[in-house]
């Protein structure tokens, strides 16, 4: 009996190529798959091929809607996705989520398809407190993220705030306003410092 290999491009770089044709590797993606479906499966919708390397922390009570190719990493430090009472969290198709990241929907979190969210990364809709100090969660505003936005780590992204499609924040940065299509943001608070170079 011959051994099973998965297809690749014939185009895919020469060490895709390796990877692919090690067991091992098509191991690794087969518990990948099964980690998000089984992560995952109180989100509404969790489309095709999402791959979770780690863990994730889900608590939905409300809806939560994933598209496909969804890579994520909860390893060392496992993700928490979060949708509240009326909240909504959508993520886009091809999406990046790395380790340690943060994501919580009151009224509406939308990420784009293709975006790359780097570790630590927080994005939350809400202050999760009143400034009176009282235990309500403050009043939330939604947060939409375009398509192809890039993250870098420990981005922290506040209520209310549009990104932009194609805009690159830098590492570290707090995002209180919005950021239009193709800029580059930084700082704290983020400010739009030049266009994206293609």
């Amino acid at each position: 009996m011959s051994e099973v290999v998965p297809a690749v491009p014939a185009a895919a770089p020469g060490r895709l190529r390796q990877a692919a044709s090690n067991p091992l590797w098509a191991a690794g993606q087969a518990g990948a798959v099964a980690r998000a479906r089984w992560d995952l499966r109180s989100c509404q919708v969790l489309g095709p091929r999402a791959r979770l390397f780690g863990r994730c922390r889900v608590s939905n009570y409300a809806t939560i809607e994933i598209g496909e190719r969804l890579l994520m990493y909860g390893d060392p430090v496992r993700g928490d996705l979060n949708a509240h009472d009326g909240g909504r969290l959508e993520i886009g198709d091809g999406v990046f989520i790395n380790f340690g990241c943060s994501i919580s929907a009151h009224t509406l979190v939308r990420i784009g398809d293709g975006c790359l969210i780097g570790q630590y990364s927080i994005v939350m809709d809400c202050d999760h407190h009143d400034p009176d100090g009282s235990t309500g969660h403050g009043r939330p505003r939604p947060i939409v993220i375009g398509d192809r936005v890039w993250m870098g780590a420990r981005v922290t992204v506040l209520k209310g705030v549009t990104i932009g499609a194609g805009s690159v924040i830098g590492a570290g940065s707090v995002v209180t306003r919005d950021i239009p299509p193709g800029m580059l943001a930084a700082g704290a608070p983020a400010r739009v410092i030049k266009p994206v170079e293609r």
